[in-house]
């Protein structure tokens, strides 16, 4: 039977994980710091991201709406975006509007930041964002590490004949 490529399987995880780190490490500079055109692009797709997450938000909700975003995206999105809001001790007992406001409130300041060319916009949302990004990191490395150990043992298990 043939497996699936594990790193096309993966390309998901692989794409975020990039992004988060990265992203985590851009918002974790002084307010203020200027940013280059690879640091611009790399907050536009922290800042798409984020607005697939509100939307997949959304259409889990009461709301039902993902205004034009594919439904299929926003929901892998915000599957992404679980995992590090539950590790995340701060932001365990929000409410889902809050989660949604802040999650708005991070992605505006994303926004200005890419308009300014340096780190600007809400301090505290800035912060949570970083810790936001800094945790799904840590999520998609530990899934990785996670399908690495499967993966080993399926091809470490002994034939039976």
């Amino acid at each position: 039977m043939n497996e699936p490529d594990p790193f096309t399987a993966n390309t998901p995880n692989y794409r975020y994980g990039f992004l988060a780190a990265a992203v985590h490490q851009l918002l974790e500079r002084p307010m203020g710091s200027s940013l280059n055109p690879e640091e611009l692009r790399q907050l536009d797709l922290a800042r798409a991201f984020l607005s697939d997450v509100l939307a997949g938000a959304r259409l889990v909700s009461n709301r039902g709406e993902t205004r034009a975003v594919s439904p299929s995206r926003a929901i892998g999105a915000l599957d992404y975006a679980l995992g590090p809001l539950q590790a995340m001790e701060e932001l365990r007992d929000f409410s889902q509007e809050r989660l949604l406001s802040l999650f708005n409130d991070m992605m505006v300041s994303i926004e200005e930041s890419i308009r300014a060319g340096r780190v600007a916009g809400n301090e505290e949302a800035l912060r949570l964002a970083s810790g936001f990004f800094g945790h799904l990191n840590e999520s998609i490395l530990a899934a990785l590490s996670r399908r690495h150990r499967e993966s080993l043992s399926r091809v470490n298990r002994p034939v039976m004949t």
